[in-house]
């Protein structure tokens, strides 16, 4: 399986979506996965971890 997944951040959580494909040739995803975190750190330069990190 090959997975591929972003997260989008809007004012008080992040959506992650995670597209998985059977293998590189895949035309079709096999699955869609999604999720929705409650953002608990406020953006900070350089500190992309504070934000981001809880989310995965």
């Amino acid at each position: 399986m090959i997975y591929a997944f972003d997260t989008y951040y809007f004012e008080d959580y992040a959506n992650t979506i995670c597209i998985a494909f059977e293998d590189w040739n895949s035309e079709n995803e096999a699955e869609i996965f999604s999720e929705k975190t409650s953002i608990i750190s406020e953006y900070e330069s350089g500190a992309f971890y504070k934000r981001s990190f809880p989310v995965f």
